[in-house]
């Protein structure tokens, strides 16, 4: 089973041990590119959801991809929505996100992805409460 981990990245140097099996960014453009390994990486909390995940689920794929500005720790909507879509065309069926935003009007943003998502019969789980939907 494929899941996806949408957040800062990980290191190229645990990509076999977390069976990491495509390690994305999504560009300042919103296109899904390959991750080089010279993009830094500014804190370990990417590598720590996919330990996780990998822990209880040894035998997941996992899809790290990386939306998270790694000098600012920011990220934008639309690369969001990019990582997302990304999901919804590849048919990933868990979807792991572990962020939030202070803008109300992205909530209304990611509604029709999320929807799009939710009827593929996809899970999205976000542990932050800003939307939480499980097949």
């Amino acid at each position: 089973m494929k899941i996806v981990v949408i957040d800062d990245g990980i290191l190229p140097v645990f990509r076999k041990e977390l069976n990491i099996i495509e390690d994305i960014v999504v560009s300042g453009g919103n296109l899904v590119i390959n991750k080089s390994d010279e993009i830094p990486i500014s804190t370990d909390h990417g590598f720590n959801a996919c330990k996780i995940i990998n822990e209880y689920a040894p035998e997941a794929e996992l899809i790290s991809i990386r939306i998270f500005n790694p000098n600012e720790m920011n990220a934008d909507i639309k690369d969001l929505i990019t990582a997302f879509k990304y999901c919804l065309d590849n048919s990933i069926p868990i979807i792991h996100f572990s962020g939030g935003s202070v803008n109300l009007k992205d909530d209304y943003l990611l509604r029709d992805i999320i929807k799009d998502i939710i009827n593929n019969g996809q899970a999205e789980e976000n542990n932050c409460s800003m939307f939480l939907s499980l097949m």
